[in-house]
Order: C-alpha cells, then sequence, then structure tokens
C-alpha cells in the first residue's frame, strides 16, 4: 500500500472515530448531530482537529510497537498477548487524554463516567482494528520483500546455470586456453 492510501485510510478512520465520539456524547446529552449553533460547530471542529492530530500520533505509535513485535519475533509473525496488552494501554490512555482534555478545555464540560465508558468501548473498537489494519500491512509489505528477494536468488542461480551451460555449448575456447598454458611449444 502507498502511503498516500496508508494517510487517506487514517484520515477516515479519524473522522469516523470524532463522528462516534460526538454521535456518543449527543446520545447522553439528548441532542442531535446535525442540529446545532455557531459555538457547537466550533467545539466540534476544534474536536475534530484535535482526534485527528492525536491519530495521527498514536498511529505513528501503532506502526512503531507493530515493527517492534514483527521484528522481535521473526519465527512466529502471529500476534502475543504481551502486543495487545500494550496496545490496549496506549488506547486507553490515548482516548481518556483525547476525552478529558476535549471534555474540560474545549467544550468545559463535566466528567459523566456513563459517557466516557461508551467513548472507551466503541473508541478501542475501532483502534483495534486500526492497529490490525496496520499490523497486516507491515506483514503484507514484509512477505513482498521477501518474495522479491527469492525471486532475485532464482534468477542469479538461474544466469550462472546459463553461463554454465553457455561454457559447456562452447568447449572450443576453454580448451585452447588449456592447450596453449600446458603445452606452449605446440
Amino acid at each position: 500500500m502507498s502511503t498516500k492510501y496508508e494517510w487517506t485510510n487514517s484520515l477516515f478512520i479519524a473522522f469516523t472515530l470524532a463522528l462516534c465520539m460526538f454521535i456518543l456524547v449527543d446520545i447522553n446529552y439528548n441532542e442531535r448531530i446535525w442540529e446545532f449553533d455557531s459555538f457547537a460547530l466550533k467545539i466540534r471542529v476544534q474536536a475534530i482537529l484535535i482526534t485527528i492530530v492525536s491519530f495521527y500520533a498514536g498511529s505513528y505509535l501503532f506502526r512503531r510497537i507493530a515493527r517492534y513485535f514483527i521484528r522481535k519475533d521473526t519465527d512466529e509473525k502471529r500476534a502475543n498477548w504481551k502486543e495487545y496488552l500494550v496496545v490496549f494501554l496506549i488506547n486507553f490512555i490515548l482516548i481518556n487524554i483525547i476525552h478529558l482534555f476535549i471534555m474540560f478545555h474545549v467544550t468545559a464540560m463535566g466528567f459523566k463516567w456513563r459517557e466516557s465508558l461508551l467513548i472507551n468501548v466503541s473508541a478501542s473498537v475501532l483502534l483495534f482494528l486500526y492497529y490490525t489494519m496496520i499490523r497486516n500491512g507491515i506483514l503484507s509489505k514484509d512477505l513482498i520483500e521477501q518474495n522479491l528477494q527469492l525471486e532475485k536468488v532464482k534468477v542469479n542461480q538461474l544466469e550462472t546455470e546459463l553461463k554454465f551451460l553457455k561454457l559447456q555449448y562452447h568447449p572450443p575456447f576453454p580448451v585452447q586456453c588449456l592447450k596453449h598454458h600446458l603445452f606452449p611449444g605446440r
């Protein structure tokens, strides 16, 4: 996958995450996402921007974690419980930092446990799916690189065999060289 598609996928998932948070918060406050005034629009735009910036920071962390665990276990490419635990902790920390920052500094609202629980559950599912996409993208790139290296080795082997067969096909030249070196007077 090219870098352009990775960027657009990340942006799409960040928007989806922000919209899920808006819907969950609006359900808690008995509001509709499409009915808002200019103050609510300003808050939503700020929240979307904060979510997108945080999401790209989290995306960078996810790529680093995935590469670390893939390189660490060269024999097995399966994810283990330690990897998922690290991803869960990072999800939990990032989601709550973003949520609390938006809630207290952007909207100036109080803390609600129900709202926080809903946001943590829904965002965690989306972020786990995103992490899985990142991990599988890295594994597929590694597989493609390994296949290219294997093809290069096969091509080199075939070229070497072809050279060897060409030498066998034209034996007079090596034989004449040997005769000249072994019997210089003739």
